[in-house]
């Protein structure tokens, strides 16, 4: 099957899990093109090798002349959504020329099927494209883009043969903003991982124990609370390290916080790490640390790949119950979960885990085995190959 992927900006330091897809995609047969929106700035880290990559223009002739009747039948469409969703029906209607170019890529490329990734601008376009082309549509949404930023889900999800969530929180979120006869289109696919590239562990790290914390910094990772709970660790005599993996508007807040709390020699701030310096930060870990919030405009985390990862390598969990977490993490089961945005009982959780490692270990596994069963690259890839088919 070939298959156009619309993405936003690729490729994105923070959504590897798209390349993942699009990669064991194609090992499996399928021809994959990817038509971002946009380019990503300043973030390599996830640099694909080999991937067809189409950069389609915002006008072109076309675009308007063309595919002037639906230009047109959007264009009334979009000016109708503008008393609703201002922003959204703004970007697309100066912009939905790209929508045009990307189609007639399509066309020549010999598409068989749009899928994009995201339930808000990304389908948006996607949708338009696949319209225009006159091919099946599909789209897979997350987090944000159906807590906070669901443009136009259900006219997309009328249009739409799938809807591809990630998580279970997204799934139900999903089913929230469609028509009760779309429902059925909602099928839950979870990321997968290639586990052989994640052996999992024997024993814990030895040494001064280090709390990982991966992500963009942005509210809704709760990266302040886990700055908090660290400092509480220190004045208890706890040694911990922490060290936060990533890069985001908080960034200035955090360095701040950090200072005022006395714990820069306890907590660094790296950056975005390519996966190989990713996955060596995770061999030292003691703890992944995931202190999830619901951020002050509704946005929340699905269930963060950087969780499943840890869990696969046997890194053990602390998170909160915020989004899609509660998928993998059960309290002292595959993991320990903390009340969100209390950064004294994420400390406590933390303690646990520094404090008896034979019970974070037996955790870890479980985790690992809980990770087996449902993100295993070999089970999910056909899953959603058969929704796309199906």
């Amino acid at each position: 099957m070939r298959i156009a992927c619309v993405v936003g900006a690729y490729p994105c330091g923070s959504e590897t899990f798209i390349e993942r897809e699009i990669a064991a995609l194609a090992a499996r047969g399928h021809e994959v093109a990817v038509f971002p929106l946009w380019r990503a700035k300043g973030d390599r880290t996830a640099t694909p090798s080999g991937r067809h990559v189409e950069r389609c223009s915002a006008w072109s002739p076309w675009g308007e002349m063309a595919a002037m009747g639906a230009s047109l039948r959007w264009q009334f469409y979009l000016l109708g959504r503008l008393p609703h969703e201002a922003r959204a029906a703004w970007r697309a209607l100066v912009g939905r020329g790209l929508a045009f170019d990307m189609a007639r890529r399509m066309r020549c490329l010999a598409i068989e099927r749009v899928h994009a990734h995201f339930g808000n601008a990304p389908s948006t376009f996607g949708w338009f494209a696949a319209d225009v082309a006159g091919l099946p549509f599909s789209f897979a949404v997350h987090a944000r883009d159906v807590f906070v930023e669901a443009e136009f889900f259900a006219a997309k999800a009328q249009a739409a043969d799938r809807i591809i969530a990630c998580n279970s929180a997204a799934a139900r979120r999903a089913s929230e903003l469609v028509r009760e006869a779309d429902r059925a289109k909602i099928v839950l696919v979870p990321h997968g991982l290639p586990l052989a590239r994640y052996p999992f562990r024997a024993q814990m790290p030895r040494g001064e124990p280090l709390i990982l914390g991966v992500g963009r910094l942005v509210e809704k990772k709760g990266f302040a609370h886990l700055v908090e709970a660290v400092a509480l660790l220190r004045r208890r005599g706890c040694g911990a390290r922490c060290q936060l993996i990533g890069d985001g508007p908080e960034r200035k807040a955090l360095e701040r916080q950090i200072a005022q709390l006395g714990v820069g020699d306890a907590v660094e701030i790296r950056g975005w790490l390519s996966q190989e310096e990713l996955m060596k930060a995770h061999d030292k870990a003691a703890a992944l640390a995931a202190p999830s919030v619901v951020a002050r405009d509704g946005d929340r985390d699905g269930l963060p790949n950087v969780v499943v990862e840890a869990a696969a390598l046997g890194v053990p969990l602390v998170t909160t119950d915020v989004g899609g977490l509660p998928d993998l993490v059960r309290d002292g089961e595959t993991g320990l979960v903390a009340k969100p945005g209390d950064a004294a009982d994420f400390a406590a959780r933390l303690e646990a885990v520094l404090a008896d490692p034979a019970a974070a270990s037996a955790r870890a596994r479980r985790a690992r085995e809980a990770v087996e069963a449902r993100h295993d690259e070999a089970k999910t890839i056909p899953q959603l190959t058969a929704a796309l088919e199906g």
